[in-house]
């Protein structure tokens, strides 16, 4: 079930004859729903329909309407979880065969899928859609690996129940423009880049968690808006990862840069991705820590 009706898996005949899997959320008797429930619903369809179609993005295949039932379609959301794809993969140490990596997802992987949520991000700044809750837990990993970056309006698996393990808080996640006192935050492409570079950081990492140095939400919450917070070093990245992620970090909004260079700045890293993502295995490989009760937690 999801928040507002029943999700069922099924296949969609197209036109040409090809057949696909899909996803089909039904929304039962819109029209009773109460006003408030209704212009949530509303506005969070909206986003979808703004997005349009792209292969990084969670994106609304159909719409169909029965009475007062709506019928929306969707790519398949039964796909892995980016979080936890990262975090399977360090145990590729634990393997009865000899290794020498850390990860079974390799250096160029993992530019890889840092470029295509960066694509999937690009696409939605364009349409002018914000994912409020960007972080690998809201991105899938579909066929053939591609990322679909999901967060925003319904194509958030977690709040259509797709997965029964918890997802985080957005509070590790927001820019330090979101904790600002009697300051509303108003999302554009800077306040994005943000949470974007801290899921950068979630990939490089191997799906650590953000700001393990700060453990109470108090502590963290004052040391964004004293602009003392940082993000854990990598110290298997090198210096090109580790300036990147800190440009997109910076407590001056204006000093994160655009979405564009972002993604060539990943390019260059791509073309260098073991010398800049070196995850040759040794016994004391620095993997950063996974803190789940750090994620949960909320203002």
């Amino acid at each position: 079930m999801g928040k507002f009706g029943p999700i069922y898996r099924a296949m969609f005949n197209s036109y040409n004859g090809s057949v696909h899997d899909v996803n089909v959320y039904l929304l039962k008797n819109v029209s009773r729903l109460p006003d408030e429930q209704l212009v949530k619903l509303t506005s969070l369809l909206k986003s979808n329909i703004a997005a349009g179609a792209h292969q990084n993005v969670v994106s609304l295949c159909g719409l169909s309407t029965v009475g007062s039932d709506v019928m929306l379609m969707w790519e398949p959301l039964h796909q892995s979880v980016l979080r936890g794809v990262l975090r399977e993969s360090r145990c590729a140490r634990f393997g009865t065969e000899p290794f020498n990596m850390a990860s079974f997802l390799s250096s160029e992987r993992l530019a890889a899928i840092a470029i295509g949520c960066c694509n999937g991000v690009e696409h939605l700044l364009k349409k002018n859609v914000f994912p409020t809750h960007l972080s690998t837990s809201n991105v899938l990993l579909a066929e053939r690996g591609i990322v679909k970056i999901g967060g925003f309006g319904l194509a958030e698996h977690h709040a259509l129940d797709m997965t029964t393990e918890s997802a985080p808080t957005k509070l590790r996640w927001m820019p330090p423009e979101y904790f600002k006192k009697d300051q509303k935050l108003i999302y554009n492409e800077q306040t994005m880049i943000w949470p974007l570079g801290v899921t950068l950081w979630e990939i490089f990492s191997l799906g650590g968690t953000p700001f393990t140095s700060l453990r109470q939400a108090q502590t963290f919450i004052d040391a964004m808006r004293d602009g003392s917070a940082q993000l854990e070093t990598i110290s298997y990245c090198g210096e090109a990862v580790t300036q990147l992620l800190s440009t997109c970090t910076s407590h001056i909004p204006e000093a994160r840069g655009d979405i564009r260079t972002i993604i060539k700045r990943l390019e260059c890293i791509s073309a260098d991705a073991k010398t800049q993502i070196n995850l040759c295995y040794r016994e004391d490989f620095p993997y950063l820590p996974i803190i789940t009760p750090l994620e949960q937690q909320d203002e």
